[in-house]
């Protein structure tokens, strides 16, 4: 007779897992559901370690197998948060085929496939899958619009238009951050909803070097700075340090860098690539302006063993720039020399490009052997040109050409045949 009950009790117990739902329970109402949420929303990045501690709290008050894997749904943006990719996509794919086992999906269960999807769409964009994560936020939208989370739009399409700008599409970057804009209105959503679109189209219009637009959204959401989370106040004051280098005021430059620099410093274990994008800012500046130079020299190598540790190529070749430009500087002061005139005026052997186009429609998988012109009046020259990720190249010179400007077109030619051209981001 026991061996029955027991039996029973199994039974009852591998249904209740595998519907997720059998109880009665108001999900909103849950103890469970209701932290899980709180660690989602306000703790998750800025407090690691307490966030894991009441996840395992949450898991443990898990009435049922859908409140426990909306807390693993939660889980995988924990170890996102901590640069754990693979446990992060493990927690991802058991959430997604439990969610999607069962016979009809509640609200609850379409937040938690919303949350995965979002989180996939982000370790796809940080391993360099643009059009994969373009994929997988679209499906996070769907999943949040048909549980009726609306509110979670406006943050997935902030993410959506990064991956856009990654992909040199600024017109659907614009459209993204405005799409978030318009969604914030509609819902009334307090400020803080509108921040993250404010600083994303500043940041948009600084790439489009269109600074009195850029300077509209800066100063829409800067008042609301003091209230931001770290990152979030490192992503606006960075876009400010941008803004001011772009227009090449310096100073301007350097001081909205010193507001955020000591900051994540202190937090550079829990915002690696933050921190060292700042060591690398921190270097081009100290050598614009001439000061610092031997914590330049060492944020470079800090900065240069992150990247390549992540292989973001792009990053690499901006490092090694300033690498050349400190080995000048360097050897200029032990010889006594002062060199004259401004950087256009000098020789380059390589450049930087981005938003490079091919006419044949694909990037190429190897080094293209061509030759490339820098001015509409200079003679062609050798080239050898390397295709990174995100739409930018490496082009080298093989014979040095003079005025190589930032903001100019570079083009590759073969014979008399147009094989493409970019915009010169920096010269190497």
């Amino acid at each position: 007779m026991k061996s029955i009950i027991y039996l029973l009790c199994a039974c009852w117990i591998a249904c209740l897992l595998s519907t997720g739902c059998k109880h009665s329970t108001d999900y909103e109402k849950s103890p469970s559901v209701q932290l899980t949420t709180l660690i989602q929303d306000s703790i998750i990045r800025y407090k690691p370690q307490e966030a894991e501690m009441l996840l395992a709290k949450a898991k443990q008050q898990a009435q049922d197998s859908t409140e426990y894997y909306y807390a693993e749904a939660v889980h995988s943006s924990l170890l996102m948060t901590r640069q754990q990719e693979d446990s992060a996509f493990y927690y991802i794919n058991r959430c997604e085929k439990f969610c999607l086992s069962l016979p009809k999906l509640l609200p609850i269960h379409y937040l938690t496939l919303g949350i995965a999807e979002n989180n996939k769409a982000s370790l796809l964009e940080n391993s360099h899958h643009p059009l994969s994560a373009t994929t997988s936020y679209e499906k996070a939208i769907q999943y949040y619009q048909r549980g009726n989370m609306h509110k979670r739009l406006p943050n997935v399409y902030n993410n959506l238009g990064y991956v856009y700008y990654t992909l040199n599409d600024l017109p659907m970057q614009a459209y993204c951050y405005k799409k978030a804009l318009f969604i914030c209105d509609s819902l009334s959503l307090p400020q803080i909803y509108r921040d993250n679109s404010y600083f994303m189209l500043a940041f948009c219009y600084v790439q489009l070097k269109n600074y009195p637009q850029a300077h509209y959204y800066l100063n829409k959401v800067y008042p609301q700075i003091n209230d931001m989370p770290l990152y979030n106040r490192y992503f606006l004051l960075n876009t400010f340090v941008n803004f001011y280098y772009y227009q090449k005021k310096y100073e301007e430059s350097w001081n909205y860098l010193m507001k955020i620099f000591d900051e994540v410093a202190q937090h550079q274990n829990d915002m690696p690539s933050e921190y060292a994008t700042l060591e690398a800012n921190y270097a081009d500046l100290s050598i614009k302006l001439n000061k610092d130079l031997n914590k330049a020299k060492d944020y470079l190598q800090k900065a240069k063993a992150y990247f390549q540790s992540t292989k973001v190529a792009i990053s690499i070749y901006y490092i090694m720039t300033m690498e050349r430009a400190l080995a000048v500087i360097s050897k200029n002061a032990e010889n006594n020399t002062v060199l004259l005139g401004d950087n256009e005026e000098l020789f380059s052997a390589a450049l930087l490009a981005s938003r490079v186009n091919w006419i044949a429609g694909e990037t190429p998988a190897e080094k293209v052997y061509c030759t490339a012109k820098t001015r509409y009046s200079q003679k062609e020259c050798d080239a050898v040109v390397t295709p990174l990720e995100g739409g930018c190249a490496h082009v080298e010179l093989l014979t040095p050409q003079r005025a190589v400007t930032a903001g100019q077109a570079v083009v590759f030619y073969d014979g008399e045949e147009v094989l493409g051209g970019g915009t010169i981001e920096k010269t190497l």
